[in-house]
């Protein structure tokens, strides 16, 4: 005869599924809400974009290809997910994770285009709505900001939400179809929590993968520029606290001016990492701001080139000061602070693929990189039991204004491609993403490790600097013209 009727109201019953399944009920507002949002239909139309495009990829970039797709998905998800919490931070944190998987797709892109895999119509299509995505998610951050410095926010903003609530959106009315596409909410649920947890699977996998910052507190050394520079707007964008930290305070600034426009939290500090009064002063600040440090970043590093023969006193302290001393002081300052008060932390360290292969004409840079690996290897092992990580990322040829005068002479340029088997040179955005792995929990079985971030120019070794530079000076006579060791009987005659 079959189970016996529910009673009506009884969980699972007749009720429940008009309740749950009805298209003007609380909880299908709430469900669905995020869809009014412009931020949410612009980076739904990019995911749809995307996925039609690197479908055409050839079998080679499959990788890519899920690469791209996962961080398309993970705009819309994480948009989607911050809406579905009540609380103003969550919205705020899932929002930021969103903006950073959309710099993240944008690198991809930025490949694709370098390597044809994208071109014509589709190419102009997509950087069009990759830039409206990046300019209403920048928006709505902004405004969620706002409302939370300005106390504005309404405990039941999330139930009534709609596009026009953040007074920088155009009404729902005026927003062009949302993909139909995007996986739609179940019309049924066993239940439904008053927080109301993420509903669907997808955007709790979504959250698993992200390697989020949140509530995490970073001082980054040498960030006003560079890798440093990248790695702090990263690690912002997926919800750390940044400190820039550099000698440079006027360039600091403006790195946290520019972040704190999108809404991260940030402060700039002036740093020699060579005095240990100013690295204890760096800490202060810190913790007087944020009342933490969870990361250390040692990104302050500087290079010469110079023949050892020529090479000034000066110039090897003060390469080795940077790059080695520095990053002394700033472990020891971080290191004890967090042994005193039973923290826990992650140190990551700049080094260079250097730290291994020899250049000609930057004895003191290989020296003092060399010294940073061994340094982190050394440094990890003995902090170890305090639940301190210590691990090093050794970069190649990255594109920065340390490496310009390189990369400017045409001859050194073309030598440096034919040794990375990726084929281009690295940006700043190819480290950070190294070093947001190294700061997250991901990497918490892992310690005293050098990463090379090359594109695989450890594998084939590096062109020197010095005769190229020499050659492209007009200083040929510097250059020998002879092998600088013959084999046994072949010395030419004088």
């Amino acid at each position: 005869p079959g189970p016996p009727p529910r009673h009506p109201g009884q969980p699972g019953g007749d009720d429940m599924r008009r309740e749950y399944g009805g298209r003007n009920t609380l909880t299908f507002r709430k469900l669905h809400g995020f869809k009014n949002i412009i931020a949410w239909q612009k980076a739904s139309d990019l995911s749809h974009l995307v996925n039609k495009v690197v479908s055409k990829f050839g079998p080679g970039y499959y990788k890519l290809a899920d690469q791209m797709r996962s961080a398309a998905v993970s705009v819309t998800g994480n948009i989607a997910e911050g809406y579905c919490r009540s609380s103003l931070g969550d919205y705020i944190r899932f929002c930021q994770i969103a903006r950073g998987s959309l710099g993240e797709l944008g690198s991809y892109i930025q490949d694709c285009e370098r390597w044809g895999l994208i071109e014509g119509q589709e190419l102009q299509e997509l950087i069009r709505l990759y830039g409206d995505a990046s300019y209403f998610l920048d928006r709505l951050i902004q405004s969620l900001v706002k409302k939370k410095q300005d106390g504005t926010w309404d405990k039941q903003f999330w139930v009534k939400e709609e596009a026009v609530s953040y007074d920088v959106t155009p009404h729902p009315s005026e927003c062009p179809p949302v993909s139909p596409e995007f996986p739609s909410a179940p019309s049924e649920f066993s239940s439904v929590s008053s927080e109301f947890p993420s509903v669907f699977p997808e955007f709790r996998s979504i959250r698993r993968h992200n390697m989020d910052l949140s509530n995490k507190v970073a001082i980054i050394t040498g960030a006003a520029s560079g890798i440093g520079r990248g790695i702090a707007r990263l690690f912002a964008r997926l919800g750390a606290s940044v400190v820039v930290a550099d000698i440079e305070l006027a360039a600091a600034e403006e790195v946290v001016a520019e972040l704190e426009e999108q809404g991260y939290p940030a402060l700039a500090v002036e740093v020699d990492v060579q005095d240990a009064e100013q690295v204890e002063a760096m800490l202060q600040a810190t913790l007087e701001r944020f009342g933490q440090v969870d990361v250390l970043v040692n990104s302050a590093g500087v290079g010469t080139e110079s023949p050892i023969v020529e090479m000034l006193e000066e110039e090897w302290d003060w390469v080795l000061g940077v790059n080695l001393k520095g990053t002394f002081l700033c472990t020891r300052a971080v290191a004890r602070w967090w042994i005193e008060n039973g923290r826990r932390g992650k140190i990551i360290n700049l080094s260079s693929i250097n730290e291994s292969v020899p250049l000609a004409g930057e004895a003191h840079y290989c020296a003092s990189k060399g010294g940073v690996m061994m340094f982190t290897r050394a440094a990890a092992l003995e902090l170890a039991p305090y639940g301190i990580h210590v691990n090093a990322l050794a970069p190649g040829m990255i594109e920065t204004a340390l490496t310009e005068e390189v990369t400017m002479i045409p001859e050194l340029r073309a030598a440096h491609l034919k040794q990375i088997p990726f084929g281009r040179f690295g940006q700043p955005e190819d480290v950070a993403r190294a070093a947001a792995f190294l700061a997250s929990e991901w990497s918490d079985w892992i310690t005293g490790h050098s990463l090379a971030v090359d594109g695989g120019m450890h594998l084939i070794g590096e062109e020197s600097y010095l005769w190229a530079i020499e050659r492209a000076m007009g200083h040929e006579a510097t250059i020998p013209k002879v092998p600088m060791c013959w084999p046994p009987g072949a010395m030419p005659e004088e």
